[in-house]
């Protein structure tokens, strides 16, 4: 059984189903979501070629919740996977605010945390996340480390006190390191642990 699947089972046990919200959780937020104008951009995501665990698992998300066919799998350079679907981006892109570049041709997407407007979309965002950037060490402690983040570092911050997890220890490697780390390292709580631990 797949961790994924494992997840899927024990949420169903608590009345959750799994939706979008996980999706965008695992959506690569460096340095925003970016649009280029005056150019279809279908894409949803894309995993670097070390990423085959977080592609798989995104996977088995993406065909629970959608027709897995109405998207498209392009291998870039050194096997770099991009996803896209003309038909789905819109339901992606919606979780986002849009900002025009200046004197640029791009606009960057800012996550729109009232899309995330009840306990379970928080908590599906979070374990998206968790699946993607996390880590669980022997203490129950979870380390979600990510890299110029423009919103899901801040979005996850609010959502982890929304949810009332036990917040240890937020940091950045600071302005002057590029590209900078961001980390957070949180304890869930007891009804939420095994939800993580499932994904380990």
């Amino acid at each position: 059984m797949t961790l994924f699947l494992n997840l899927q089972l024990l949420l169903a046990q608590e009345n959750i189903t799994m939706n979008k919200e996980f999706l965008i959780g695992m959506l690569n937020d460096y340095n925003g979501l970016q649009l280029q104008e005056n150019n279809e951009n279908n894409e949803i995501n894309y995993f670097y070629a070390d990423e085959n665990q977080s592609y798989e698992i995104f996977m088995e998300a993406l065909k629970t919740i959608f027709n897995a066919e109405e998207f498209d799998f392009i291998v870039k350079q050194k096997s770099n996977i991009s996803i896209y679907s003309p038909k789905h981006k819109k339901l992606f892109h919606d979780f986002y605010n849009f900002k025009k570049e200046k004197e640029t041709n791009f606009s960057i997407g800012f996550l729109n945390e009232k899309k995330f407007n009840n306990p379970t979309k928080k908590l599906l965002f979070i374990l998206g996340t968790y699946a993607r950037f996390g880590s669980m060490n022997k203490k129950g402690e979870v380390q979600l480390k990510l890299t110029n983040s423009l919103s899901h570092f801040q979005a996850t911050q609010n959502f982890l006190k929304a949810l009332k997890f036990e917040i240890i220890e937020v940091s950045t490697s600071g302005e002057a390191t590029f590209p900078q780390t961001q980390t957070i390292i949180f304890i869930p709580n007891d009804k939420s642990r095994e939800f993580f631990e499932k994904l380990m």
